[in-house]
């Protein structure tokens, strides 16, 4: 059985990849959520992560989509690979 707050935990993260239209919760928005959650936080911190440092770095865009087969549009990097000739 989970705990209140890690069932709150992971309902929120559910509600992020909604948000942004994810097909599936990701560890990486598992993670997110885990960075500002009370009881995980000092786990983290104690593991020796920089969570400001994380954070930025969980919001930046991935570089391939959802489904993990194909690049994703909305990355600056595949927007600028395809702009080169040929």
């Amino acid at each position: 059985m989970l705990s209140k707050p890690l069932e709150e935990t992971l309902s929120q993260a559910f509600r992020l990849a909604r948000e942004r239209r994810y097909e599936y919760v990701t560890l990486e928005v598992l993670l997110r959520m885990l960075i500002e959650d009370a009881e995980a936080r000092p786990v983290l911190l104690g593991c020796g992560a920089n969570l400001e440092q994380l954070a930025r770095e969980l919001e930046r865009p991935a570089c391939v989509s959802v489904s993990l087969t194909r690049p994703c549009r909305a990355c600056p990097q595949v927007r600028k690979a395809r702009r080169r000739p040929r």
